[in-house]
């Protein structure tokens, strides 16, 4: 079953910038539950991540929070980020 946030996912995407680890995950308790279990998993000392909140409008802009539905999520090594 594809819910709206998938099915947003699939067909708007604009062809670049795909490397996002975790797209369409929901802005709700599931997904803070998710997002508090990679804070608690993920090695910090390698690795870090960059979440961007997206909404209805676009999938590829970036929204605030309380506007938001959905986020991706980047995980790269940090000496990418340096």
């Amino acid at each position: 079953m594809t819910d709206d946030i998938q099915l947003r996912m699939y067909t708007r995407q604009n062809g670049r910038d795909k490397n996002y680890i975790f797209q369409g995950v929901h802005n709700d308790r599931r997904g803070r539950l998710f997002l508090k279990m990679v804070n608690q998993y993920l090695n910090k000392e390698t690795y870090g991540y960059r979440k961007y909140w997206r909404g209805k409008g676009s999938w590829r802009g970036n929204c605030p929070k309380h506007q938001a539905d959905s986020y991706v999520m980047y995980i790269e090594k940090k000496e990418k980020w340096k």
